[in-house]
């Protein structure tokens, strides 16, 4: 198990390196002579400044899922969310209906009811016995190949317990930088940000990445991923 301290320590470091990376092209830019140059230094600072906030976002998720797993957490003593990302495994096994039980796998091999039964029977042993197992959640539940969106960033931060009321709110800067960027990626040659739109793009994507990390500090700090206590009555 890790200490809280070297998780928020880790945060802290790829949030400096992405910034120490970010800064010196604005200021490049901002001192560029020639407009051809100042140009290309907008169009480059739009696309890490996105590259960066998607790999943070992405990155801290996973540090946080990797710290949840360390703590020997039992589901019992888990919040829902947080219970039920350990138990991915188990919900998609009860949802595949490719799953068919062997005994009935030629016989009634179309019979959807009675595999859906099967499926049930075993998703109920499997739940018995994952109550008193540790949390183990799968990299898989917060994969995604979807490009960063604020969606996206909510879905994350959802499936792993994590608030996401203050995301909605960043919604319309993320957005446009996703935009930008992707005309820029794409090859739109006249796609050049303006002074403003470049500093408000990098403005959210710092303020993006240190909201992240505060609401992750702040779970891991205050165990935020453990079941509330129930008060007992006086």
């Amino acid at each position: 198990m890790r200490s809280v301290d070297a998780v928020v320590g880790d945060l802290e470091s790829d949030r400096l390196s992405r910034e120490a990376e970010l800064r010196p092209i604005e200021r490049l830019a901002g001192a560029a002579e020639l407009e051809t140059e100042r140009k290309m230094l907008k169009r480059s600072l739009v696309l890490l400044t996105y590259s960066h906030l998607e790999g943070f976002c992405r990155f801290a998720i996973s540090t946080y899922v990797s710290a949840l797993n360390s703590l020997g957490l039992s589901c019992e003593a888990a919040t829902a969310a947080v219970a039920a990302a350990g138990m991915s495994d188990v919900f998609k096994a009860l949802r595949d209906t490719n799953n068919k039980h062997p005994l009935f796998s030629r016989s009634l091999a179309d019979d959807r009811a009675v595999h859906m039964v099967a499926r049930e029977q075993i998703f109920v042993d499997r739940t018995r016995e994952f109550f008193s197992q540790v949390i183990n959640i799968p990299d898989a539940l917060i994969e995604t190949h979807y490009s960063l969106t604020t969606d996206v960033l909510r879905k994350l931060m959802f499936q792993v317990g994590l608030k996401t009321d203050e995301v909605e709110p960043r919604r319309g800067p993320i957005e446009r930088l996703k935009h930008v960027r992707n005309a820029i990626a794409h090859g739109d040659r006249l796609k050049v940000p303006s002074d403003e739109d470049t500093a408000m793009y990098l403005s959210t994507a710092i303020d993006m990445i240190g909201f992240l990390q505060h609401e992750i500090t702040f779970a891991l700090t205050n165990e935020t991923y453990l079941k509330p206590v129930e008060s007992q009555p006086a």
